[in-house]
């Protein structure tokens, strides 16, 4: 080895001790947003923090941060006899929830069930059969009960319900029957009617201020994915990747239980050198204030905050209805004139 190696060899060994070699390393780290969906009528899509600290996610963590998230969620279970069926906001079953649904109105695309509801329509099909989705008559109050409560989604006595304290949201357990739900819901909004059901119903509640028995020994934050020199690491490997370019031991849970794409981070104080630590820390800074992260203490415990992610699909075959419903009912007297002139 010539004399000019071992030279640049020295300097480079003397450079990777410096803070401003630590403080490069760190400027390679892009960090993408953390991406949280807006509450939508599709459970699938609600931030749960039940399975996003369940057994099955958090199992694999240090003793000292798992015994601690399966804590940081706690319920108690009421039964009401008289439960108002329009505070349920989502649904737990639908064949029209998600990217595989192709068809007019999906269930995702809406904040809540009313308002999947209200942009439902009567629907002919003359080469079938005449079915329609309306909730403007007493006869579309009377028929969407019905299936709902002898068909499918709601004959069980009492009915499940479940609330998610940190999105203040009413989720319903059923087993399908989500269109005539909706159309329930939406009618009892629109036109000041009642219906209640017999219900048990499962108060959730998230503490995100648990957190604070370990945060004195961890940093601990939720990002999107990793991207170091060029290399990117999804959230299934980020704490492999962190440690091998940085030599980080870091733990990680995926949010994407609830099918949101994120990831919590817990990094080991011990793990950062004394002298790094103001440059770790104001790197941290910089990118919780580009909003490339998030404090877990804050997200669970201001969850409807961080919702911000709309739920984006492609698209196939639109069709959309009056969302003001004032040709609900010329389009039902069409099919009934229609269903005369069949049997006829």
């Amino acid at each position: 080895m010539s004399i000019r190696s071992i030279f640049e060899n020295f300097l480079t060994a003397m450079y990777q001790k410096t803070t401003a070699s630590y403080r490069d390393q760190l400027d390679k780290i892009c960090l993408s947003k953390p991406q949280i969906y807006k509450p939508t009528a599709d459970y699938d899509l609600l931030l749960d923090w039940r399975k996003v600290f369940s057994e099955a996610n958090v199992g694999h963590l240090p003793a000292s941060i798992s015994r601690v998230l399966l804590k940081i969620v706690c319920k108690k279970v009421v039964n009401e006899h008289s439960f108002d069926f329009s505070q349920i906001q989502s649904l737990t079953a639908s064949k029209s929830f998600g990217q595989d649904y192709f068809a007019s109105i999906n269930g995702s695309w809406f904040s809540d069930v009313c308002a999947w509801g209200k942009g439902m329509y009567p629907v002919y099909k003359p080469d079938s059969y005449i079915e329609h989705f309306s909730c403007f008559t007493d006869e579309d109050w009377k028929t969407n009960i019905e299936y709902i409560e002898k068909n499918e989604g709601w004959k069980r006595d009492p009915i499940q319900i479940e609330h998610f304290g940190w999105l203040n949201r009413y989720v319903g357990l059923q087993s399908g029957g989500s269109h005539h739900t909706a159309l329930v819901i939406a009618q009892m909004v629109s036109q000041d009617r009642t219906y209640t059901r017999n219900a048990i119903v499962t108060y959730l509640e998230a503490n995100g201020s648990a957190l604070n028995a370990i945060s004195d020994n961890y940093y601990i934050f939720v990002t999107g994915h990793l991207v170091y020199d060029g290399e990117t690491a999804q959230d299934t490997n980020i704490g492999i990747f962190v440690q091998k370019f940085l030599g980080y031991n870091v733990s990680t849970i995926q949010l994407n239980k609830s099918e949101n794409p994120a990831v919590a981070v817990f990094i080991p104080k011990t793990e950062i050198n004394y002298e790094h630590r103001d440059i770790f820390e104001a790197w941290l800074e910089g990118q919780r204030k580009r909003k490339c992260l998030i404090c877990l203490e804050y997200l669970i415990s201001e969850t409807y905050k961080y919702c911000t992610e709309p739920y984006l699909h492609e698209l196939n075959n639109i069709t959309l209805g009056d969302p003001f419903r004032t040709n609900d009912k010329a389009l039902i007297e069409l099919i009934q004139e229609r269903t005369d002139s069949f049997e006829n």
